[in-house]
């Protein structure tokens, strides 16, 4: 009996674990992020972190939940 509640206990810890990996993963989910209203910026197949990255001229993909558009940079505004 006292192996079979150590099995148990164990399976168990084992699943909470699993659960949390799995929120984890879910949070990080870019699927998750487009789904609230994002949108993703690609240049040559990598991510767009920070503006300062594109010139004029460059050919951007943007990626929404439901579609993806290529544009073209026109111009750069600094904001600061």
């Amino acid at each position: 009996m006292q192996a079979q509640k150590l099995v148990s206990k164990s399976i168990n810890n084992a699943d909470v674990r699993l659960n949390g990996d799995i929120n984890k993963l879910e949070a990080l989910n870019p699927l998750r992020i487009l789904k609230s209203g994002y949108l993703k910026g690609e240049i040559d197949g990598k991510g767009i972190i920070n503006l300062n990255e594109l010139n004029i001229g460059d050919k951007i993909t943007i990626y929404s939940q439901e579609a993806k558009a290529e544009a073209t940079i026109n111009n750069i505004e600094k904001l600061s």
